[in-house]
């Protein structure tokens, strides 16, 4: 019987913790269970990754004992231990910061600071001399307690009001410990009608070449493939890939970019598959993504349709992983943290766990066909003959006024003409007007960001970085010259020139300011594909579905806002862009590409839409300047208030991995724009092995570098 509990906080803690465990928990406490402890007088809950009969002597004295073990079974497998510690140490994070990401957050319970009024504050004479918002404050919390992290989303500059009414003694502030509720189960929630399809049709050659991954699966090999092909074809192989793996008894986890996909192929396997579904994404509340977890927990689905942190599931007997979409972004968000690449997740759970991992696209990122192609399991399905849409590609110039240039207003006139609909591709949502002053030329600038602020709702200004909102300014606030408003080029601006153009015809935008939730998604849905819209004008957020009308025109504007911008994948996201956007053209339809670099090779390559001249041209390039697949890049951000003390930091590191290796390739430290108010210097490292970047540079930070940094890897 194990004397100590070796424990994870989820905290940003170098180390993990000891505790004893006491006597009546002895026998049933195990690896992967709820803990309650304290911590420096704070109640917190920690996770159990180890139980030992001896610590080292140095930490007896300061040793304390368990208060209480919440879970009668584990809620953290041993397989999702091994892969949070494992990540935790790829990436430099904290294991109790990647521990948090395996369980809803209201499992995770802590001590949080509580107001309270006194005695004395509900007598009216002590409140008499106060201030209007130290009274304000008072009349709000009223016979209620609230906690201080609330009031502060609530009020403005609250910390010295509350710690004057601490001190005057109108005000307590306690510790409070949530009670533990212990739940046994809950209810699916998504249940309903759905009309059963008829049996999913494999076409021969199709199932020649899936019949290796249902091999693996029955032989619980840790194989993966990627599936190349259309969006219906690879629905139809998954419907027919979670038959057989749930026919074998296994389960199946099935990852999608975004909650709009979630939804539709839940909808869609549900009248394919006459099994058990469950759906788990961000759209969720935290109660409901509680019941969802436990309802995974206690084996009700034989699949979960999920975002991406569904990785972290505790799904028992898993025999097969889908990540659909594999070249989305949204699988490698650099903005989260703790950061990883969900590719690099599902890769290690699929090895640890023995399961078959499939990743499905139709245009796959570089690196995974690079990789496809060298391991194998490759399985192409993609039809080689020419599609039988015209691509027009026609010169825009920069300095033109107009966003919808002659040839493009020509083409949308003559489909209006025949009665035909439209879709207009442009990447910026809103109508991004911002402020330069007509006098010294000043361009208004987010004083948290650095970015410029954008008009919004006519009478406000706000920046899209950190949503910070001000009142729309009269006059410069360094010459006080008077501001003039220049009009961006986002889906606001271009509906607006629409609707001068084609007076009485109906537009609408698409994008993710215009769609605030599933009754407006719906309804312009419904309204567009009864032909009651014409025009719709959308972002990148029209990739992600499946349901509009075909269209006989789809017009792109200003493409090089995305293949432009200077990043190594920028051509490649385009590319990927593109090829989701054709599923809305009809087969006699018309790609037209309004562009100021009409000679750029990616709009070259698009007159085909050949995957593999693009993956040729693009491996070329990324072989010339060493970017994965063949170099692995490293990329460490500091962070920070003060520049000065960032600026030393990278300086520092800087110069201790320059001396760690020579298989290293380190560019100097790189002052990026601000964000949330926080100074940020970058520096970039490449090797040829991932493995390197990561030893070298936890060697260098070994140096009591504090947890003011993002470490992320491109592999």
């Amino acid at each position: 019987m194990a004397n100590f509990a070796e424990l994870v906080l989820p905290l940003p803690l170098s180390k993990t913790l000891y505790y004893k465990i006491p006597s009546q928990y002895k026998n049933r406490i195990k690896e992967g269970m709820r803990v309650i402890v304290d911590l420096k007088n704070r109640k917190i809950t920690g996770i159990v990754v180890g139980l030992i009969d001896k610590i080292p002597r140095e930490f007896l004295k300061e040793c304390k004992e368990i208060e209480e073990v919440i879970d009668e079974e584990p809620v953290v497998s041993k397989s999702i231990l091994e892969l949070t510690r494992r990540f935790s140490d790829y990436y430099i994070v904290p294991w109790g910061e990647f521990i948090k990401l395996t369980l809803p957050s209201s499992l995770i319970l802590k001590t949080t600071k509580k107001v309270f009024l006194t005695e004395k504050a509900k007598n009216k004479k002590n409140t008499q001399n106060l201030s209007k918002n130290e009274k304000a404050l008072l009349n709000f919390i009223g016979n209620k307690s609230y906690s201080v992290t609330f009031l502060k989303r609530k009020f403005k500059d609250i910390s010295p009001i509350l710690s004057k009414l601490s001190r005057k003694g109108l005000i307590e502030i306690k510790n409070e410990f949530r009670k533990i509720k212990k739940r046994k189960g809950a209810k699916p929630l998504e249940e309903g009608f759905y009309q059963l399809k008829l049996e999913t049709f494999i076409h021969s050659k199709e199932k020649d070449k899936i019949d290796e991954i249902i091999k693996s699966i029955k032989d619980e090999k840790s194989s993966q493939f990627l599936i190349f092909a259309p969006d219906n074809i690879r629905v139809n192989l998954y419907s027919y890939l979670i038959k057989e793996t749930i026919s074998k008894g296994k389960k199946v986890l099935l990852i999608l970019p975004e909650i709009l996909l979630v939804r539709t192929i839940y909808d869609e396997l549900k009248k394919r598959i006459n099994v058990k579904i469950g759906m788990f994404h961000s759209g969720l509340t935290p109660r409901e993504r509680e019941t969802e977890w436990f309802n995974i927990r206690n084996n009700m689905y034989d699949l979960i349709i999920g975002s991406r942190s569904s990785i972290f599931f505790p799904i028992e007997n898993l025999g097969l992983i889908i990540v659909d979409k594999e070249e989305d972004e949204s699988y490698f968000l650099k903005k989260d943290y703790p950061f990883y690449d969900l590719k690099q997740i599902a890769k290690f759970r699929a090895k640890i766990e023995s399961v078959t991992l499939v990743y499905g696209s139709e245009s796959p990122s570089i690196e995974s066909y690079y990789e496809a192609l060298k391991r194998g399991g490759l399985i192409s399905l993609i039809r080689e003959k020419r599609y039988g849409m015209k691509v027009v590609i026609n010169y825009h110039s920069k300095k033109e006024t107009k966003i919808i240039g002659e040839e493009l207003k020509k083409e949308i006139k003559e489909r209006l003409r025949k009665n035909e609909q439209v879709i207009l591709f442009v990447n910026r949502k809103g109508e991004e007007e911002f402020l330069i002053c007509k006098k010294c030329g000043l361009l208004l600038k987010c004083k948290n960001c650095n970015y410029p602020y954008n008009i919004y709702k006519r009478d406000k200004i706000v920046c899209y970085f950190c949503n910070y909102i001000l009142p729309l300014p009269s006059n410069c606030p360094i010459c006080k010259g008077v501001f003039k408003r220049i009009i961006g080029k986002g889906t606001g601006s271009v509906l607006k020139e629409i609707q001068n153009l084609f007076p009485g015809i109906k537009a609408c935008r698409f994008d993710s300011e215009a769609i605030k939730n599933r009754k407006t998604e719906t309804k312009v849905i419904n309204d567009f594909n009864k032909g009651k819209v014409k025009i719709l004008i959308g972002t990148q957020l029209l990739t992600y579905y499946y349901n509009f009308n075909k269209v006989s025109l789809l017009g792109v504007l200003y493409p090089e806002n995305i293949f432009g911008i200077s990043d190594y994948k920028s051509g490649e996201r385009f590319f990927q862009i593109m090829t989701n956007l054709k599923k809305f053209v009809s087969e006699k339809g018309t790609i037209f590409i309004q562009t100021s670099f009409p000679e750029n090779y990616i709009i070259q390559i698009l007159k085909d839409f050949n995957y593999i001249k693009f993956y040729k041209s693009e491996l070329k390039f990324r072989e010339l300047f060493e970017y994965p697949p063949f170099f692995k890049i490293g990329e460490l951000i500091f962070y920070g208030k003060n520049l000065r003390n960032i600026a030393n930091k990278a300086r520092v590191f800087y110069s201790k991995i320059r001396e760690s290796s020579e298989d290293l390739k380190i560019y100097e430290p790189v002052l990026l724009p601000k964000i949330h108010g926080e100074c940020r210097v970058r520096i970039l490292i490449k090797a040829k092995e991932e493995r390197i970047i990561v030893d070298n540079v936890k060697k260098a930070l070994q140096e009591n570098f504090q947890r003011n940094f993002n470490f992320i890897i491109y592999a």
